[in-house]
């Protein structure tokens, strides 16, 4: 998947590389050129406040692809690094969770496509198609390259940005076992120097992963908020709704809230795992310190509490802890309340 999206380049292909990334940059110009044909071509457009909020999580989709493409050299010398951290990939569940960010575009395709009764000329800017074949065509097809941006662009991106959490929260877990199952007695300078470098190699690593991610990972953030503003404004204002129509803004719904509780759920994660690593640190050395009578050795523990502990960000703006997925469903919960008063 990360071949189709231009992340990772195969040097033996140069000329396939260079095909998925002109065809990657089509798709993205015309789906937002096309959402916004539609919404201008609008002769009476209704519940423009809720479509065009949902158009911009086209323009932050693309913009977190862009994003995360030029800076697609930085990503590769990121894996190299990983690599030396022996890690355990969970292929099973990532490949079952690829497989299912490859079949909502298929989904939610269906889906639009079985509600286009209730408006016909919605994606064909107004004209009338009697031709019921072409017009299925054309709706289904364009609803495969607008969720094909968005929401599963932006899920292969969040699944990636949260893989790597796992992956380093593995590596500062593996740390915080070894130190606690090291007796005080063989905590001595050395193991405390091996452990202080291992750790200083991890936080390399992390500071990799948010410089790559931090700004592609607020857009999907924002443009996940976004969709379930709309998904609640669109409820909240309609009057009948058939079930084909639930059934699509559930998923979306559904969708955008889970890729946001993931997001900001795992990457907290590693905030957690690192304050747990400098607590079994300082209680280690402790115990190891109250074996001297009189404590000769250096406290080398100072050295990690003097640096605060690590949080992902969104683009400096956003702290990604897990306090803060209560935090946004909670202006979720607010916006929908000011809505219905």
């Amino acid at each position: 998947m990360l071949r189709w999206i231009g992340l990772i380049s195969n040097p033996n292909n140069k000329f396939c590389n260079r095909i998925i990334s002109i065809s990657f940059k089509i798709i993205l110009i015309f789906v937002n050129v096309d959402n916004w044909a539609i919404l201008i071509t609008r002769k009476k457009p209704t519940q423009a406040v809720s479509f065009l909020a949902h158009l911009t999580t086209y323009a932050l989709a693309s913009a977190t692809w862009c994003i995360t493409y030029l800076k697609r050299n930085r990503f590769s010398h990121l894996l190299h690094k990983l690599q030396k951290q022996s890690l355990t990939l969970h292929e099973r569940k990532t490949n079952f969770l690829v497989v299912i960010i490859c079949f909502i575009p298929l989904l939610l395709a269906v889906t639009t496509t079985l509600t286009i009764g209730t408006d016909p000329t919605f994606f064909t800017y107004g004209y009338k198609i009697d031709d019921l074949r072409i017009l299925f065509l054309i709706v289904t097809l364009k609803n495969f390259l607008y969720t094909l941006i968005f929401p599963t662009l932006t899920n292969a991106i969040a699944l990636l940005f949260c893989l790597l959490c796992v992956q380093v929260s593995t590596v500062i877990r593996r740390l915080t076992e070894d130190i606690t199952l090291c007796s005080p007695n063989n905590f001595i300078i050395s193991k405390q120097l091996e452990k202080i470098k291992e750790k200083s190699d991890v936080d390399d690593i992390l500071d990799g992963i948010q410089d790559i991610f931090s700004m592609s990972s607020f857009f999907i953030i924002i443009s996940n908020v976004s969709t379930c503003a709309s998904v609640l404004s669109l409820y909240l204002h309609s009057n009948s709704i058939s079930v084909v129509t639930s059934i699509e803004w559930t998923l979306y719904a559904t969708n955008s809230l889970g890729c946001l509780v993931a997001v900001l759920w795992i990457a907290g994660g590693v905030t957690v795992n690192d304050q747990k690593f400098k607590e079994s640190f300082h209680r280690k050395s402790k115990l190891r310190m109250f074996l001297d009578a009189i404590p000769t050795e250096p406290r080398l523990e100072r050295w990690l509490f003097d640096k605060p502990d690590f949080v992902f960000n969104g683009w400096g703006i956003l702290p990604y802890r897990r306090v803060t997925v209560f935090a946004v469903i909670g202006a979720l919960v607010t916006y929908t309340v000011l809505i219905v008063n």
